[in-house]
């Protein structure tokens, strides 16, 4: 539990939010339950699994936003695992990826 603690500690602080995506917070039964399992078997790979899951969501909301926050959108995240991926959340996540790479050219060069 402390191991799961730290880890979501320094997601808040990596992404300069006050608050982290908890298990409570993943959109459908699936993700929860996964995320029960893992936190039932290896507490470093459920945090693992929020570590992921909380960049999906971040680049479905810079995706659907239009490119709204994509200059800010960050890399890849330690603990980031492709293991808990879906080929919709890597179109999601490239596609955030170069929203985020046109919107620090345009700004680089306007």
């Amino acid at each position: 539990m402390r191991t799961l603690f730290l880890a979501l500690i320094a997601l808040a602080a990596l992404y300069g939010r006050a608050a982290a995506l908890s298990g409570s917070d993943l959109p459908t039964p699936e993700e929860r339950a996964k995320y029960e399992q893992l936190l039932a078997t290896n507490k470093a790979d459920a945090a693992n699994y929020l570590i992921t899951r909380d960049y999906v969501r971040r680049a479905r909301e810079v995706v659907e936003s239009g490119g709204a926050g994509a200059r800010n959108f960050p890399g890849k995240p330690k603990g980031f695992s492709s293991q808990y991926l879906s080929a919709n959340d890597k179109d999601k996540i490239n596609e955030a990826v170069k929203l985020s790479i046109e919107a620090m050219a345009e700004s680089r060069y306007a």
